[in-house]
């Protein structure tokens, strides 16, 4: 998995800049099949590397990502500039657009596009993307209940963010190996992943991760009737989430303190 960048830094292999590929994607698709009116042209062309720079590449579940309602409103333009042949060679456009997929909830199509970029990363060799491919068709196969297969891409995915030396993308693959392993009943690998996400987050300083790792361990000690260990670890995540003013997962963590603590007492 890799870091997120703006599309304006990302270049593809002999492709150029990013505005000139977009701008002659969107031409060949207005001049060629009548996709887009001159106006629509301008309008997307100037949008596109505002829209898609918070995207980020890599997915995870317990990412929080909003996505605004206009990439929403774009997704029609984006999915028919993606069928263009230049731009199918621009790997991040399509690992973005896979994780807008993703978001709105449309995972077979998501799926396409993740596997369309590794086809392209593959051919040059593109390690960041191999790994960012691999991992978010890891997250959909995870959902999909695929867990054998979603298992097999995380592992990749680590193996090369490990050696590529990209951190958030391991700590984000430990976790999501956890998943599948607390899914299958194994706790106790599902627990040394997590742990081992919960230390990479921790070093490089990533908080919602920290969090969510902390509230991986303590749904895993809830699993284990370790109601006392299970509220230290949700508690010490919600102390995370309020310093930090980060409200994803906070409902799902009170829930579950409420619930723990409703049990002591009966």
């Amino acid at each position: 998995m890799i870091e997120i960048i703006t599309f304006a830094g990302a270049i593809a292999a002999g492709l150029g800049g990013l505005a000139a590929l977009v701008y002659y994607s969107i031409k060949i698709a207005k001049d060629v099949f009548g996709l887009f009116s001159k106006s629509e042209m301008e309008k997307l062309i100037h949008e596109l590397p505002e829209i898609l720079e918070d995207i980020p590449l890599t997915i995870s579940l317990n990412q929080p990502v909003n996505i605004p309602e206009l990439i929403k409103s774009r997704i029609p333009q984006l999915e028919k500039l993606a069928g263009e042949r230049t731009i199918l060679k621009n790997v991040e456009f399509l690992i973005k657009l896979g994780n807008i997929e993703y978001y709105v909830g449309n995972y077979p199509r998501a799926l396409t596009y993740y596997t369309e970029a590794l086809q392209q990363a593959e051919i040059t060799d593109n390690k960041w993307a191999i790994a960012a491919g691999m991992g978010n068709a890891g997250v959909i196969h995870f959902l999909k209940g695929h867990s054998k297969t979603a298992l097999e891409h995380q592992e990749m995915a680590l193996e090369i963010d490990r050696e590529i030396g990209y951190r958030q993308g391991e700590a984000s693959a430990l976790g999501n190996i956890g998943n599948v392993y607390s899914v299958k009943g194994d706790l106790d690998r599902a627990l040394d992943h997590y742990r081992k996400s919960l230390k990479t987050h921790r070093e490089i300083g990533y908080r919602q991760g920290e969090a969510n790792a902390l509230v991986n361990i303590g749904f895993v000690k809830k699993q284990r009737g370790d109601s006392k260990a299970a509220l230290k670890y949700l508690g010490e995540a919600l102390e995370i989430l309020d310093k930090h003013d980060l409200a994803h997962g906070k409902d799902v963590v009170l829930k579950a303190i409420k619930e723990i603590k409703s049990q002591k007492k009966a």
